[in-house]
């Protein structure tokens, strides 16, 4: 079973991820790692991460959602790529990982020994069929090229989105505007950070 599994991931997909992708997937997968699978279980955990469709949140479940970025530890503001990404009724979070990238002689994070990671956790085979196609969805598969992308992680912060938060929401839009991306300035969302 485990052959048969592996064998999934280093099949079908030619695409190459960019970097930006690569570290991005990094913090979805660290988020369902860390906090998804023990809070809401494995196989809900696993259900509950859309990140690979790119008009929903990251993560839903039930009333909660939590929206994930990943950026590199010098940046001081995370890209709002679509407004449905932060735009909701319901009080969500959004999670923030800063890393810094390394030489690849480094034993840090990389996709492919986080990936190995995960799937090796998972007990069920269906868990691990949930895992895979999620992955070949965001266009992921083994590949050596990865192993070149090393982080090491610095931290996490999560944050509070609620009517405070600055963000702007379908309802803001002049009519005639289809898509909005903007950035948001971590210096100034710290009162609604998440002890």
């Amino acid at each position: 079973n485990r052959y048969n599994q592996w064998k999934k991931m280093f099949t079908g997909n030619n695409k190459i991820l960019t970097e930006n992708e690569v570290l991005g997937l990094i913090g979805e997968l660290l988020f369902l790692k860390d906090k998804a699978i023990p809070t809401y279980g494995v196989t809900d955990g696993l259900n509950g991460w859309s990140g690979p469709e790119p008009t929903h949140k990251d993560f839903s479940y039930k009333n909660d959602w939590y929206e994930i970025k990943s950026i590199n530890t010098f940046k001081s503001s995370v890209l709002i790529s679509s407004l449905e990404q932060l735009d909701s009724e319901l009080d969500g979070r959004l999670v923030v990982y800063s890393f810094e990238k390394m030489s690849s002689s480094f034993s840090g994070i990389t996709l492919n020994k986080l990936v190995a990671e995960i799937s090796n956790q998972l007990e069920y085979e269906t868990d691990r069929d949930i895992f895979f196609n999620k992955l070949k969805q965001v266009g992921y598969s083994y590949n050596e090229v990865y192993d070149n992308y090393v982080y090491n992680f610095v931290k996490h912060s999560t944050y509070i989105v609620n009517n405070e938060f600055p963000r702007i929401k379908a309802d803001d839009l002049p009519k005639g505007i289809a898509k909005v991306q903007y950035e948001v300035l971590l210096s100034l969302i710290e009162k609604n950070r998440e002890e």
